[in-house]
């Protein structure tokens, strides 16, 4: 079979509908143009075999296009098959969102198109050729065609017969290249042995394996502050706690939206609905908050996304001391209006001091600013929380995050702050086993700054276990994996982490980074472009970018991605363009960027090992100076060293085998 993978499906009840064989996951339902397939059964676009990630809107707007090639599709009929229920969508806003975002997915281009023309003003046509293939079935939960039953179809009506024999089905694929008769032909032995063993025996035949359900998804769209004195934090504290909650208390059963993508939405005009459809959740909650002295009045409903319809509502007031008391009565409502089992015994953290978590509430308000000030703001936050409150999990798990993202976005060395962070993570763990943000802190520490693998994976999966919905877990998770070389498996716990949070850039810039790492440049680049075109002057994607265009050989191009990094304040940036430049045998301009990463290193904090990477083909013994600086202060850039390239000027120096063996000892040592 040479890799190809039998899928024998039973199809709704209605007998043999299906059955294909496959060396890409597409499952012969749906339409091929060009080099992409489009699965109407799995719901995925695959471009060569690789699965290209499409929200479920521009899926559906694909797949209204390709049912209809060649024809205009006005926006009044998108409008019509995907807000039907819902007039006050702003469906130019959320069809150009989905138009680019297909554009990005396809590599198209709206000056000169190969598949999605634009008609201004009335719609939409797909230009490319298509073939369509298979049956497209109905939606779950409507009935299945019968035999002889109308199925409509762009190209004239399509007739849904009995199902077929094996016979006709091979007789049909003859006009398809020969690996494809060769696969069906073994696909259909094995049918008839099966289907001989079935009727020989007299036994029932074995149930097939349907794809697993998707699981409910919710989104709990940013509060709205009511209150006079407008403690904005107080608002989107309990907007975040709600998100954390609900994904500890329902244990995997439930796909909560993470706070980035929800928050993101804040300042949008509202049309709730619309919101939580383009985040792909069935259901929606949102609500108000007004505190006036000592006293704080909660609104929260719970709606479907699909119609806006209104499950549960409730208003509650209370002494703000008691705020997690009404989290879990929130939560267990939630639960019971979505008809999901929870354990609001997993909201864990409290504390005999209600003012600490008000406090603790500010602490994240500042640290989810993401500001070199608001960090360190949240930091001396949860310092003085922890000071007066010690026995407050949630305060220690605060300030370990503080830590950790300083150290990330290189505002601080990690040598005067990861033992801090390891400290504080500890202290909550041991506190409140279940906090999963403390874990993950844990895991991340242990894993790129202890450089202890076994103990980090440890406690990543703790995380997991208490709360499969927080995807900062699954984000630093393959970050980890990635540094080991499992780059498959960090693609996966990205593509999870992406899912729980799509309007992540972060993540996002991790995804197309593994991609590379995958040799799957093109799709690398698809993602680049689109990180891009969302924020132009966000220098973590512009450099991003300027790695993806040099690995595809568009090297102007590339140069100008980087310098756009650097305009936008990159440091890292300025250590890749160095090294670029080395490579197009610039050594001058190396030199340039070499000083002034040298320079900003003598006012602030400056990663030796960016240095290291700036210095490598200029100066070995300034790039070893800095590699032991690195070394000193538990660099987890260190983590990269084995598979970066841009040390390969120096890979064979004595020195540099002796940093390998320290840093990946030989086994047994």
């Amino acid at each position: 079979m040479s890799g190809g993978v039998v899928a024998i499906q039973d199809l709704e009840g209605s007998g043999l509908s299906s059955w294909t064989v496959s060396d890409t996951g597409f499952s012969g339902h749906g339409y091929q143009f060009g080099v992409f397939d489009l699965d109407t059964k799995t719901g995925e676009l695959r471009k060569e075999g690789r699965l290209v990630h499409l929200r479920n809107q521009p899926f559906q707007v694909l797949s209204l296009l390709l049912r209809r090639v060649g024809d205009l599709v006005t926006r009044e009929e998108i409008k019509a098959a995907l807000w039907a229920d819902n007039a006050d969508v702003d469906v130019e806003q959320g069809l150009n969102y989905c138009i680019k975002e297909l554009r990005s997915a396809l590599g198209d281009n709206a000056d000169a198109p190969r598949f999605i023309q634009t008609l201004p003003r009335r719609g939409y046509r797909f230009l490319a050729d298509v073939r369509r293939v298979g049956v497209e079935l109905p939606s779950v939960g409507s009935a299945a065609p019968s035999a002889g039953e109308v199925v409509p179809d762009a190209k004239g009506p399509l007739t849904r017969t009995a199902p077929p024999s094996v016979e006709t089905v091979l007789a049909g694929a003859r006009e398809r290249p020969k690996r494809w008769l060769v696969r069906l032909t073994v696909a259909g032995v094995l049918l008839l042995a099966v289907t001989v063993l079935v009727v020989s025996l007299g036994r029932k035949a074995p149930e097939v394996p349907t794809r697993a359900s998707t699981l409910e998804r919710l989104v709990v769209l940013p509060f709205n502050d009511l209150s006079a004195t407008s403690p904005s934090y107080l608002a989107d504290g309990l907007t975040e706690e709600l998100i954390g909650s609900l994904g500890r208390v329902t244990q995997g059963r439930l796909a909560v939206i993470a706070r980035s993508s929800s928050l993101a939405y804040r300042n949008r005009p509202h049309d709730a609905p619309a919101f939580a459809r383009e985040l792909g959740a069935s259901y929606f909650i949102e609500g108000t908050v007004r505190q006036e002295a000592s006293t704080v009045r909660v609104t929260v409903s719970l709606a479907r996304a699909a119609d806006g319809t209104q499950v549960w509502s409730e208003t509650y007031d209370r002494h703000i001391g008691d705020l997690l008391a009404l989290e879990r009565e929130v939560v267990r409502a939630i639960g019971s209006g979505i008809r999901v089992a929870v354990n609001t015994q997993a909201i864990g953290g409290g504390t005999a001091d209600p003012d600490a978590y008000l406090e603790y509430l500010k602490g994240r308000f500042e640290w989810n600013k993401r500001s070199r000030e608001s960090l360190l703001e949240s930091q001396r936050i949860f310092e003085s929380i922890t000071t007066k409150n010690p026995t407050f999990a949630l305060g220690w798990a605060g300030l370990a995050d503080a830590y950790a993202v300083r150290m990330d976005q290189g505002h601080v060395s990690a040598k005067d702050a990861w033992l801090k962070a390891r400290i504080a993570a500890e202290t909550a763990v041991s506190l409140d086993p279940g906090l999963a943000e403390a874990w993950t802190n844990l895991g991340m520490i242990r894993g790129l700054y202890e450089w202890n693998f076994r103990a980090a994976e440890e406690a990543f999966e703790r995380a997991a276990a208490i709360d499969p919905n927080y995807s900062t877990r699954l984000h630093w998770q393959s970050i980890l994996l990635r540094s080991e070389g499992r780059y498959q498996e960090g693609f996966e716990n990205l593509k999870k982490a992406r899912d729980l949070d799509p309007l992540s850039l972060a993540i996002r810039v991790n995804l197309s980074g593994v991609l590379l790492d995958l040799g799957r440049e093109q799709e690398a680049l698809v993602e680049a472009e689109s990180i891009v075109s969302l924020t132009p002057d966000w220098g973590p994607g512009q450099l991003l970018m300027g790695d993806v265009l040099e690995r595809v050989h568009r090297m102007d191009e590339a140069e100008q991605a980087y310098r756009k990094a650097v305009a936008a304040g990159s440091t890292p940036a300025k250590a890749e363009l160095a090294a670029f430049y080395l490579r197009r045998h610039q050594p001058g301009l190396a030199k340039k960027m070499l000083s002034e990463l040298q320079e900003q290193s003598r006012t602030s904090y400056v990663s030796p090992y960016l240095i290291a990477v700036a210095s490598a083909g200029l100066d070995p013994e300034a790039a070893f100076r800095a590699l032991e600086a690195a070394f000193e202060e538990r660099s987890p850039a260190l983590r990269l060293l084995r598979r970066d390239p841009r040390f390969d000027t120096i890979r064979g120096d004595p020195r540099f085998e002796r940093l390998m063996r320290v840093l990946w000892p030989a086994p047994g040592r």
